[in-house]
């Protein structure tokens, strides 16, 4: 999932649970800044700050609509895309 789209994603189901950006940002313990950066689509998040928003809003991040079992393709380009968050996680974890 490209930044933007991720930002969107992120944006409408925080909506959805009727949650403003203060309140997930009180769940998550992030800025408000952090979620406005990625609610934009500005920067790169990373993903260790995506599975806590995800996990606060109560969403797997493999959703069974957003991976299609007929598509192979698709789901080569979510591993591929998820080994290398995991390889940028590498370089920014916090100490």
């Amino acid at each position: 999932m490209t930044q933007p789209n991720l930002g969107k994603k992120i944006a409408d189901l925080r909506k959805a649970k009727g949650l403003t950006q203060d309140e997930l940002v009180e769940k998550c313990n992030i800025s408000v800044r952090t979620l406005q950066r990625i609610e934009s689509g500005e920067g790169s998040p990373r993903s260790y700050t995506l599975r806590i928003i995800f996990d606060a809003l109560d969403y797997s991040q493999v959703d069974s609509n957003e991976i299609s079992s007929n598509s192979p393709g698709s789901i080569i380009s979510f591993r591929l895309e998820q080994f290398y968050r995991y390889f940028l996680d590498l370089f920014n974890l916090k100490t």
